[in-house]
Order: structure tokens, then sequence, then C-alpha cells
């Protein structure tokens, strides 16, 4: 409760100081801003056909991938090598653009890891695009970056990638070779997915700096309100499945008991059986172990997402309750919240996106 109200304190005395805040943009600038820039070939629209064709290279990369995931892939002047995470190091997906390519446009990019991201992790239209912009975003803040990407990266992504080449330039002349777009990538007991906290912590902080981006930055909190959603449901699915599982095995367990301690009333003319039945109860135990192992980490999952869960609310029921009459810079204040309501994790936000 203390905390609560400690928040609403300093939250006050946020709003004092930022009101005071004249290099503040307007809501309609900050959301028509081009946030962070490229330079084009053109500025003309692609077409139908172009459009499809960039969704279908990423769509058919990730296609390639699933079936073949230890061999590096290639379609339509991209490149896709799959690098996995080792411990708390993250791993990758790495996209590479080809010498003889000849993308002109940041949007063609864009639609094709919008493809790839929605084939290969599951993620609807809308969410996919919104990941592929800040996928671009994240690589163009930390282009040629070796130091961030060895902070962070598994050794086997820092061995594969080129100094040179990290990232992605923010100039469409500078693609062809030049490029290998990063999409980090953690794995926990629900499988591999995209790490949505570390794209959003780091694209978010370029953002603020600009005083930019506020509607991609809503469009990506609500990805990630969307994603917590979904891994509590799969969670409890999941839980529910390990229960089942233990059941089943604690009954195999106590039917083997029993069938071994009939077999050693007899063990001389039994010995065969004794031995098979024995084999038997050192796998179930494995399997018991396992699925112990698996149980705990769905709790640990669990309670992880839970935790992002509740700071995500505690975040917009004070935003609900204090400023809809206030004219103030909203990101600087959602820092000041989220580091009081929880100090140790990465901000979160809410999403949405455009093409």
């Amino acid at each position: 409760m203390f905390r609560i109200w400690f928040v609403f304190v300093c939250f006050a005395f946020s709003l004092s100081l930022f009101s005071q805040d004249n290099s503040k943009l307007g809501e309609k600038e900050i959301r028509s801003s081009q946030r962070v820039r490229f330079i084009n070939r053109s500025s003309a629209r692609a077409g139908e056909e172009v459009r499809g064709t960039n969704e279908k290279v990423g769509s058919g990369l990730a296609d390639i991938l699933k079936k073949e995931p230890d061999k590096t892939h290639t379609q339509g002047g991209i490149s896709i090598t799959r690098i996995v995470p080792e411990g708390k190091k993250f791993g990758a997906d790495v996209f590479a653009i080809s010498e003889d390519s000849d993308y002109g446009h940041v949007n063609s990019i864009q639609r094709i890891l919008a493809g790839f991201v929605k084939s290969n992790f599951g993620y609807d239209d809308k969410n996919s695009e919104i990941l592929a912009t800040y996928i671009l975003y994240y690589n163009a803040i930390h282009r040629k970056d070796k130091s961030y990407i060895g902070r962070k990266y598994s050794n086997s992504v820092i061995k594969f990638v080129n100094p040179n080449s990290i990232g992605i330039s923010r100039r469409y002349s500078e693609w062809p070779g030049k490029t290998q777009i990063l999409i980090p990538l953690v794995e926990d007991v629900l499988g591999k997915d995209v790490h949505t906290d570390e794209l959003e912590d780091e694209v978010n902080k370029e953002l603020d700096k600009k005083k930019e981006g506020q509607s991609e930055k809503d469009k990506f909190g609500d990805l990630q309100n969307e994603k917590n959603r979904k891994e509590l449901e799969e969670v409890k699915r999941r839980k529910e499945e390990n229960q089942n599982k233990q059941k089943e095995i604690s009954d195999r367990e106590v039917k083997t008991d029993k069938e071994l301690q009939e077999l050693n009333k007899d063990p001389v003319k039994n010995k065969t059986q004794i031995a098979e039945k024995k084999k038997e109860k050192e796998q179930i135990q494995k399997e018991k172990e396992s699925a112990q192992k698996e149980e705990q980490k769905l709790k640990e999952k669990e309670k992880e997402v839970v935790k992002k869960t509740k700071r995500g609310r505690i975040i917009r029921r004070i935003l609900l309750l204090l400023l809809p009459t206030l004219q103030v810079p909203l990101n600087p204040i959602l820092r000041v919240i989220r580091v009081i309501v929880n100090p140790e994790v990465i901000p979160v936000t809410r999403s949405r996106r455009r093409s």
C-alpha cells in the first residue's frame, strides 16, 4: 500500500516538472513523426503484387526453416539462419540481405519480416507488423554495435555475425551484402519465441529520447498484453496436461511395484521378468523426474507472466485515474511509475500497427 501511495506522490511531483517542459511535442505531431528514419530509393507506394511477393518471401523462409532449422535458407535475395539461445544469452534468427538483391525501400524489408514472424511464431497480422517494425528499429539502433551484441547474445551468434554487417543501415544503398538483421530469440518451457521485452526496452528507449513513436509504443504495448494473456492460457493448459501426465506415471509406478512384489515371491524362477520390471521402473522414475521439472518450469513461467501483467495493470490504472485532464508528456511519467512499481523489470507497453 505504501508503494502505491509513493507512486502517486512521485507521479504528482513529476507532473509539476513535466508541465514546465516547453520542448514537448503535441499528440498529433508525435503520432505523425517518422521515428527511426530510413533513406529509401523512392517514396512511391508499392503495388499489391510487390507487397504480396514480399510477404511470401517471409512466410516461405519461415516454412523452410521449420522443416530444416539447422540450415541456412535463401529466398528472394534474403537468407535466414537460426542460432538457438545458450543459457541466459539470446539466440537469433539472422536475416542477411544478399549482395545482388535490389531492395530499395524499408517497407519491403518490413513486409518480409512480418511474413516471417507471422508464419514462424504464430502472431496475427496486426502484431506481426508492429513486431517487424520494432525489429527494424532495433537493428537500426544497434547497427555495427559489436559490444552490445557481445553482452546480450550467445557466443554462437557473436561468431556468426560480421561486425561490419550487424543490424541494418538507415540508407538503402548500404543494404546489399552488408546487412544482418537480428531477431532476438529466447527459449523457455513454452518453446522458442521473439524476445519482445528486449525489443520493447531498446526501441522505446530510443523513441523516448526523440519524443517520438507514441503510436508504435501503444501498439507494441497491446502486443505485449495480448502475448501475456495467451502465455497464461498456454501455461494453464500445460499445467493441466502435466498433472494428468504425473497421475498416469504414478499409476504405472504403483502397478509396476505390485508386479515386482509378486515376481519377487519366486526370484529364481522370475529372474528375467524381475530384471525387465526393474528397467521399466527406472524408466518410469526418469519420466517422473522430467514431469516434475516441467511442472517447476511452468510455475516459474506463470509467476513471471503474472508479475508483468500485474505491473501493466497498476500502470494503466494510475494513468486512467490521473491523466485524462492533463496535458503533459506521457513517456517520462511512464518511466517513473514503472521503476517505482517494479524496479527490477524491463518496462512494459501497449500495442497496435500499420503496414
